[in-house]
């Protein structure tokens, strides 16, 4: 494999590893919001949400010069598995019976101190490039705090690593 294309799939890779990690997110909160309904006898869909939902991201799509219809479709089957979610809470069981998107208990705090003696980087100068205090770093380190999106992509650029590696050892599974 040329060395172009195996840039443009290293680019792609981290872009997937990223989607994962967002959608990982995007159904923590939603899931929250499945537990406030649930407990608040509301609805499990929102049909006027979902449409102004669906008719922002279109425009979004266009903006980007990303297909609309795709946009929609992909949306779409977003929203309906966090309705089944939703319902599931209603109904008094789990969100997910499957936990499709789980972090792990732990953090490899080793794994990322490795790193930064294997670079001559410092947990302080990682601290400086995130800005944040390093005793932020500490503690995200030790599970104590957890990893913002921005902050693997930021980290695996300040040990020059992967995002999926720094995904991987922030607790996030990833399957391929």
């Amino acid at each position: 494999m040329d060395d172009t294309l195996k840039r443009y799939r290293e680019s792609i890779d981290n872009i997937d590893a990223a989607l994962v990690f967002m959608l990982a997110e995007r159904f923590k909160i939603t899931q929250a919001v499945g537990e406030y309904k649930a407990t608040h006898a509301l609805p499990p869909a929102d049909p006027g949400r979902e449409e102004r939902q669906i008719s922002r991201l279109r425009q979004l799509a266009t903006d980007a010069n990303l297909d609309p219809d795709f946009t929609e479709k992909f949306l779409r089957f977003i929203i309906d598995e966090v309705i089944r979610h939703h319902e599931r809470l209603r109904e008094g069981g789990s969100a997910s019976p499957a936990e499709n998107l789980r972090t792990k208990s732990a953090i490899d705090k080793a794994w990322f101190m490795d790193q930064l003696e294997e670079n001559n980087r410092s947990l302080r100068g990682l601290a400086r490039h995130l800005g944040v205090d390093p005793s932020a770093v500490s503690r995200m380190f030790s599970g104590g705090r957890r990893m913002r999106m921005e902050e693997v992509n930021s980290i695996a650029s300040f040990l020059r690593v992967d995002v999926q590696e720094v995904l991987k050892h922030a607790g996030v599974e990833i399957s391929t």
